[in-house]
């Protein structure tokens, strides 16, 4: 993996402490993070706002994608280098703890994107969660 400098220097943004922090924070995780965890990775008095902001940056810049969770927050995750911002892996749900996994190895199929649907309807993005009990509530 390039170093952050290198990331956010080859998307055209200057490098700041928080910048690189979400990144790093980011690229350690195992599965999506929600806001309060990057903020709980990230040194005490980081501003929340700050946060938001770069979050929302690193995603129009293909840095990192947008996943909302079963409770309607956004969950955040890097973008691999050289992989598409789309959203490309299925995601498996939890429901009893809530957590949500990356779930690389599962093929999203192609055919819903070019499916026919009725007229006036434009597909933008899909995804694919698959919804169960981890191995911790199992």
């Amino acid at each position: 993996m390039s170093s952050t400098k290198d990331i956010l220097h080859t998307a055209g943004l200057r490098q700041t402490p928080v910048r690189s922090a979400v990144i790093e924070t980011l690229s350690k995780a195992d599965r999506p993070q929600s806001v309060q965890e990057i903020v709980a990775a990230l040194p005490n008095g980081t501003d929340v706002v700050t946060v938001y902001r770069t979050l929302n940056t690193l995603v129009e810049k293909g840095l990192a994608r947008k996943i909302r969770s079963e409770d309607r927050s956004w969950l955040f995750e890097l973008v691999a280098e050289g992989e598409k911002s789309e959203h490309v892996h299925a995601h498996f749900v939890c429901d009893s703890c809530g957590t949500v996994e990356c779930l690389p190895d599962v093929e999203v199929p192609a055919a819903p994107r070019s499916a026919k649907l009725n007229k006036g309807y434009v597909v933008t993005k899909q995804d694919l969660t698959l919804h169960g009990t981890c191995p911790k509530c199992h």
